[in-house]
C-alpha cells in the first residue's frame, strides 16, 4: 500500500524540518510528500528538496485550495493531510496504513497532542478529539482518507480554518470512517488561543464561583477561590503582556512567585484576617495552578 502525505506550507522553515525529519524515514519506496506552496519567501523549499518532497507552487490559495490541489497531483491512492507544524511518533505511518487493509475503511483521522507538553493546550485538544470523535476531525493535521472517495465529495472547503470539516462529513455518507483515539501526532501549537481564551475562562468561572459563595455563605472559602481566579488570571495576563513569555530555564516563572506569596503570608499569619489568608493563599494557588497548566513541560 502506497501514500501520498499532502502539506501545505508558507514561510515554514522554522518548523517543516521537524516534520519531515519524523515523516520521511517511517515511508516506503512508492510514497511520497506533496509540498503545496504558496511561494514561501524563506528557506521552506530549500528544505523540502533536501527530503525529496514533491514542490507544487500556489500563490494566493487559501490552504482549502492547496489541499484539494495536493490531493489531485497525488499518485497514490492512500492520502494523508498534515501541517508543516507537526511531528510524527515512531509507528505512526504502519499503524495508519494498517486500517485501510480493511476494504470498507475509506477514512482514517486521530488527535494531536500538543509538542511542548502543556496541560491546558492537551485538555483543549481533549475535548476537540472528543466532538471530533462524533462529527469529523476539526483538526486537518492527522487525517487521511482514499483518492476515489475524495472525488465524491465537495472536497475541501475553500478556507483557511476548520476547511477539512465539510469533506469529512462528506465521507462519512459514503462509507466507513475511523477516529483512533491513539493514533496522535504531536502539534507545535503556537496560537495564542490555545492558553489565552481558555485560561480566561477557567479564571472568570473561579471569580463568579467565589463571588457568588461569598454573597450567599461568606467566610475563607468564598475568599480562595476569588483569590485563585484572580492569580490564574493575572497568571495569564502577564503571559499575554510579553512578561516571561518563551522563558529559558532558570527564569523566574510565576510558581516562584507563588511561593514567595505563600511563604509572606504564612509568615503574617497572626496578623492578617482569615479571609485575607484565604484570599492569598487562592491568589497563589492560582498563579501556581496557570504556570503548571499553560509553561511546557518537554
Amino acid at each position: 500500500m502506497k501514500l501520498s502525505v499532502v502539506i501545505p506550507s508558507l514561510n515554514s522553515e522554522d518548523e517543516i524540518e521537524a516534520t519531515l525529519a519524523t515523516l520521511k524515514p517511517q515511508l516506503n519506496p512508492g510514497d511520497e510528500i506533496i509540498i503545496v506552496d504558496a511561494l514561501s519567501k524563506d528557506r521552506t523549499l530549500e528544505i523540502a528538496c533536501r527530503y525529496q518532497c514533491k514542490i507544487i507552487l500556489y500563490p494566493n490559495a487559501t490552504i482549502g485550495e492547496a489541499r484539494n490541489l495536493g490531493v489531485v497531483q497525488a499518485r497514490n491512492e492512500v492520502i494523508l493531510e498534515t501541517d508543516t507544524d507537526v511531528a510524527f511518533p515512531p509507528e505512526y505511518i504502519k499503524r495508519l496504513k494498517a486500517y485501510f487493509e480493511d476494504p470498507s475503511v475509506i477514512g482514517v483521522a486521530g488527535p494531536s497532542q500538543d509538542a511542548k507538553g502543556r496541560a491546558l493546550v492537551n485538555a483543549s485538544a481533549a475535548i476537540r478529539s472528543a466532538v471530533a470523535s462524533l462529527g469529523g476531525p476539526t483538526g486537518e493535521e492527522n487525517m487521511a482518507f482514499l483518492k476515489q472517495a475524495f472525488y465524491k465529495t465537495r472536497g475541501f472547503a475553500d478556507v483557511n480554518l476548520f476547511e477539512g470539516v465539510q469533506l469529512w462529513s462528506d465521507l462519512r455518507t459514503i462509507g466507513l470512517l475511523v477516529f483512533d483515539p491513539s493514533l496522535f501526532v504531536y502539534h507545535n501549537v503556537a496560537s495564542w488561543h490555545w492558553t489565552s481564551l481558555p485560561s480566561y475562562l477557567i479564571s472568570a468561572g473561579l471569580l463568579g464561583t467565589g463571588a457568588a459563595y461569598e454573597s450567599m455563605v461568606g467566610g475563607a472559602v468564598g475568599s480562595a477561590l476569588i483569590g485563585a481566579g484572580a492569580g490564574f488570571g493575572l497568571g495569564q495576563l502577564g503571559v499575554d503582556l510579553g512578561i516571561n513569555k518563551d522563558a529559558p530555564p532558570g527564569h523566574f516563572h510565576h510558581w516562584m512567585l507563588a511561593l514567595m506569596i505563600m511563604g509572606a503570608t504564612m509568615a503574617l499569619g497572626d496578623v492578617l484576617s482569615d479571609d485575607i489568608q484565604a484570599g492569598l493563599y487562592g491568589f497563589s494557588t492560582g498563579l501556581f495552578l496557570h504556570d503548571v497548566a499553560t509553561e511546557s513541560t518537554v
